[in-house]
């Protein structure tokens, strides 16, 4: 806590704002952000991977190569979807449990390593959003392929609710472009790797950060 009986001199304030500063908003953008997307309903891509997976091993054999290939590239991008998921509520579950443990009093300090934990944790978050959009975008002109495929083996296989997402999961191929160019923060970042990707989206948040702490110097009242 600042206190104004306190012998610290104005560098030693900043670097403690700033150092709570950046706990406070990574740790609120994993709960807020992240919290909400570890909650959606998945649903629709655990229906999706059960009928793929059904139509490559009953019928796979029976299907001509560019048919059964839409098959096994939807499939792959829905079990990444999912993979992703799982990761994503790791997280956010790990965050969760600390927020709630000072809320309770459990803990009252936190360290530069807690610091560094939770701004990657927050690139990862940003990697995994961006790969499931990815996925999406990628699996929609497969899913139209399946769409429009006339073959009484896999319509057999087909349930209403398969029907339905079918024709989810073939559509807003310009509006899933859109929204993935919408949270680039660089040129080509479907070439980054994993860690290339946390490394700058850890830039980004530093730099929406230093931007946050020069207004909220400003608004201090300490010289």
């Amino acid at each position: 806590m600042i206190s104004p009986n306190s012998k610290a001199g104005k560098g030693e304030y900043l670097e403690a704002l700033k150092a709570l500063l950046e706990y406070v908003v990574s740790m609120g953008s994993i709960l807020s952000r992240g919290g909400e997307r570890a909650n959606a309903n998945m649903d629709a891509f655990i229906t999706m991977q059960y009928f793929l997976s059904n139509v490559l091993n009953d019928v796979g054999d029976k299907l001509t190569l560019e048919t059964k290939h839409a098959f096994e590239f939807c499939l792959e991008r829905v079990d990444l979807i999912l993979k992703l998921q799982d990761r994503l509520i790791d997280i956010c579950q790990k965050n969760n449990e600390n927020a709630d443990q000072y809320f309770k009093g459990e803990l009252s300090n936190f360290t530069k390593e807690d610091m560094e934990e939770a701004v990657n944790d927050l690139g990862e978050i940003d990697y995994i959003q961006y790969k499931q959009l990815m996925a999406i975008y990628e699996y929609i002109p497969k899913f139209k392929h399946i769409r429009d495929l006339k073959n009484k083996d896999v319509d057999r296989l087909k349930t209403a609710s398969v029907k339905k997402y079918i024709l989810e999961f073939s559509k807003g191929e310009k509006e899933q472009l859109h929204t993935l160019k919408s949270i680039e923060f660089q040129p080509y970042m479907d070439t980054l790797t994993k860690e290339q990707h946390i490394e700058g989206a850890k830039s980004d948040f530093y730099k929406n950060l230093a931007q946050g702490l020069a207004l909220t110097k400003k608004e201090l009242r300490y010289p």
